[in-house]
């Protein structure tokens, strides 16, 4: 498609960073840590650095960067002590969230709620970068916890296109720094005497959280928490020998769909096909858990369209206000939490046919024809729940995956009102079909006993 091809531009331009290292013997193997590529650690975050701004804000001053680090030091040696005293030998790794019953990541919550039902001990790892919001997340959980914030060496940050080159070269010094990072975090992992560790697949941050757990003898396992494709360098590694990527003990995925999915864009993922496992969904009371019965014919074309960070939103205001344009239609427009209100949606505070939600109730769900969106884990999950989807042609699409796959149809906004009929209206049959290609029969608590130490 046309309109993708500044996202196409910044592959492109990746790929040729990554031929060009692997050309250079010398930065190569500079980059090379005991035959483990450090290179291959930083993918996605040099995507998503070159991507779009930062959502979260760093602390402004530096005093108040320094107490926060102050915090972090404070925590580990308390999430230290504690855990030599409990004999705790379990750690969960996430991102630094308390939007969950159990104070921490909603996206891998069954995983809390799993060791709290069997009251087995657990410490957490936790990816922070020092934002406003760090002190109300610590005081929230109430728990100490290990920030590798402090492990890691800090970068620059986002770069805007001209700095592409700029940035590439922070990346490959913060490579670079890696081993002392490792060797940070393998002491801690000795200290704590840790026996495994059970994390959500973050691909920007864990690398070394995942070479030093493995010079330690410590089982790494990451679980799925959101789609995967192409445009997903921390899995594709695009030109990067597979065999110097390091790759989890075992990850474990959705289902069925989603391991034949990692696989097919990973080179990595195939070469270790028999550590890839199914568990269902780390996740518990989302939106789009239940199995859904037809939408109601109310006479009205209702269209649930996710919120996206990174899709402009000059982009998706002429989707919406098109779509609102065609008769007998609404739209309700899923906010994320945590994230900005988008300004655009002042433009359509008057339209009695537009809503905003940040939950979708089951009544919301039983008047949704269709669901909408260009990139989003959600336009996955609504496919597996019931659901047709259609996926918008924008400069950042990234789910033709979904079309070519035969589970969604492509929307396009010179033919928005015809397109868009026509995805309200597909056939129950064909909906309950897609539904099928996504249905896990794995039992998650099964999946994590399996792994559990003796």
């Amino acid at each position: 498609m046309e309109c993708i091809k500044p996202i196409l531009n910044r592959l492109s331009e990746l790929q040729s960073v990554n031929r060009r290292i692997q050309e250079d013997a010398v930065l190569r193997g500079s980059l090379e840590y005991h035959g483990i590529s450090l290179w291959s650690c930083e993918q996605q975050l040099l995507w998503e650095q070159t991507g779009r701004a930062s959502v979260k804000k760093r602390i402004g001053s530096t005093a108040a960067l320094f107490c926060a680090r102050c915090v972090a030091c404070v925590s580990l040696t308390w999430l230290i002590i504690r855990m030599r005293v409990s004999k705790s030998r379990i750690f969960i790794y996430g991102i630094d969230l308390v939007d969950s019953p159990y104070a921490g990541d909603a996206r891998i919550a069954r995983i809390y709620r799993f060791l709290h039902e069997r009251k087995i001990g657990y410490g957490e790892i936790l990816h922070t970068t020092f934002s406003r919001s760090f002190f109300a997340n610590f005081l929230r959980r109430r728990r100490a916890a290990f920030y590798l914030g402090i492990a890691y060496a800090s970068s620059t940050g986002r770069a805007s296109r001209p700095e592409f080159d700029r940035l590439v070269s922070d990346r490959l010094n913060v490579a670079a720094s890696r081993p002392r990072s490792i060797a940070f975090i393998r002491r801690v992992l000795w200290l704590t005497g840790a026996r495994t560790i059970l994390a959500i697949d973050d691909t920007r941050y864990y690398y070394p959280l995942m070479i030093a757990a493995r010079e330690c003898g410590i089982p790494f396992y990451a679980f799925q928490h959101g789609r995967f494709n192409p445009f997903m360098p921390g899995w594709a590694q695009y030109g990067i020998d597979p065999a110097a990527c390091p790759f989890p003990d075992a990850v474990f995925v959705w289902s069925e769909y989603w391991r034949f999915a990692l696989m097919r864009i990973s080179p990595p993922a195939a070469l270790h096909a028999d550590r890839i496992r199914i568990s269902g969904k780390p996740s518990i009371g989302t939106d789009t858990d239940a199995l859904l019965a037809p939408p109601i014919d109310d006479g009205v074309m209702s269209f649930l369209i996710p919120h996206e960070d990174i899709l402009p939103e000059a982009e998706i205001l002429d989707f919406i206000a098109r779509i609102l344009a065609m008769p007998d239609t609404r739209v309700i427009y899923k906010l994320r939490r945590g994230r900005p209100t988008p300004s655009f949606i002042r433009h359509f505070k008057s339209a009695s046919r537009f809503e905003c939600r940040f939950d979708i109730s089951p009544d919301d769900w039983s008047r949704v024809d269709a669901v909408l969106g260009a990139y989003s884990t959600f336009l996955y999950e609504a496919a597996a729940c019931g659901r047709p989807v259609g996926v918008l042609e924008t400069s950042v699409t990234q789910a033709s995956d979904l079309v070519l796959g035969g589970f969604a149809e492509a929307v396009c906004l010179s033919t928005l009102s015809s397109d868009a009929s026509r995805v309200a209206r597909t056939p129950w049959g064909v909906v309950c079909a897609r539904r099928e290609a996504f249905r896990c029969q794995a039992s998650f608590n099964d999946a994590l006993s399996a792994i559990m130490p003796t």
